[in-house]
């Protein structure tokens, strides 16, 4: 940063500053000094009496409005030699402002700390836009490059540009580089979900075009199991949905109540069914809370069953205080007329798994 804007931050954190110490900075540097006084006399401060000096300029628009408007006039200076026809620059510099307005108000309204730090933070958001215009030594016109790019690429381009090294290892690749330099290769870490082994430690290389050519060769990939129910049977307990809960092991009542929720207006069962057919049954939503003071401590998984059919499952989850169940119920258990739900905690998996009546509400 010019040696202005470091002055002014010495300023700012010295306990010892006074204004004129200010306007002694300002003071070297003429364009900020006309900004200063420009803002000062603007519609914005409604300041009743003209404004003479620095003194009075400073003192009137405040250290750290003073700071922000150094910010963003030497941010300025670093995109005013972008042609035009590249970036407006007055819709851009007005783009950030509204923005860093947006954020102190934003920040007033919520009761933040030190408000006025987040209308730097909404003026500089879209400063990381400096890094598109990097020109190389010489270079008077740009060109386009039609390979696709990440962000992560923008780093090891200005590295090349450079003509340096990264200390660490880098993913992305030089926007410079010739199209056919190597593999495409991107470093992704173990996860639960992976279907292959890193190659060292925690990580794996992927060599990106190969391995998209190979997935484009696998045949389709088709869930086992009923079409019709995939949207139902899904996770870990998927498969237990459209079976009867007969064939599961019922243990003994659970310490849980569950209040079914009640929207109001909510057609009967009946009602919703008489005008669809069979195939053209609407799911059904099923919600409610836990009333059992331990309930939120824990997530606790059940499983709703209509009419002795299982027809969906989830795990309990918190919401503003609350220990909420809901799910998805696969629908062909309904039937014209009353319909029987019930509402398990299952315990254990595959063969362990028992089914414990939870008590229902509502």
């Amino acid at each position: 940063m010019p040696e202005v804007y470091v002055a002014i931050r010495q300023l700012l954190h010295s306990p010892d500053t006074t204004i004129d110490d200010f306007v002694e900075v300002v003071e070297a540097d003429s364009m900020l000094a006309v900004r200063v006084m420009r803002m000062a006399t603007s519609q914005y401060f409604g300041f009743p009496r003209s404004c003479d000096t620095l003194y009075q300029a400073i003192r009137l628009i405040g250290l750290m409005q003073l700071h922000d408007l150094l910010l963003g006039t030497l941010c300025m200076r670093t995109f005013a030699a972008v042609p035009e026809e590249v970036l407006n620059l007055k819709a851009f510099w007005r783009y950030n402002v509204q923005c860093g307005i947006a954020a102190k108000t934003i920040a007033r309204l919520s009761k933040a700390d030190n408000q006025q730090v987040y209308f730097s933070l909404g003026l500089l958001h879209e400063i990381g836009h400096a890094s598109m215009f990097v020109k190389e030594p010489g270079q008077t016109e740009g060109r386009i490059d039609e390979r696709p790019t990440q962000t992560i690429d923008i780093v090891p381009t200005i590295l090349d540009v450079l003509d340096a090294e990264s200390p660490w290892p880098l993913d992305g690749r030089s926007m410079l580089a010739d199209p056919d330099a190597g593999p495409d290769v991107r470093t992704f870490t173990e996860w639960s979900l992976n279907t292959r082994d890193p190659d060292d430690g925690i990580y794996y290389n992927v060599d990106g075009a190969a391995a998209y050519a190979e997935l484009l060769a696998l045949d389709p990939v088709v869930p086992p199991g009923n079409p019709a129910m995939r949207l139902w049977q899904w996770g870990a307990f998927g498969s237990l949905v459209g079976t009867p809960v007969t064939d599961q092991t019922i243990g003994e009542v659970s310490n849980l109540t569950l209040s079914i929720d009640q929207p109001e207006n909510r057609p009967p069962v009946s009602e919703a069914l008489a005008n669809v057919g069979a195939d053209d049954r609407p799911p059904l939503y099923i919600s409610g809370v836990l009333e059992d003071e331990l309930s939120g401590q824990e997530q606790r998984l059940l499983i709703a069953a209509i009419n002795g059919t299982i027809v969906g499952w989830n795990q309990t989850k918190v919401v503003n205080g609350d220990t909420r169940f809901w799910t998805l119920a696969w629908p062909e258990a309904l039937v014209n007329g009353f319909n029987d739900l019930a509402v398990f905690e299952a315990i254990g998996m595959g063969d362990d798994l028992v089914l414990r009546p939870v008590v229902l509400s509502g």
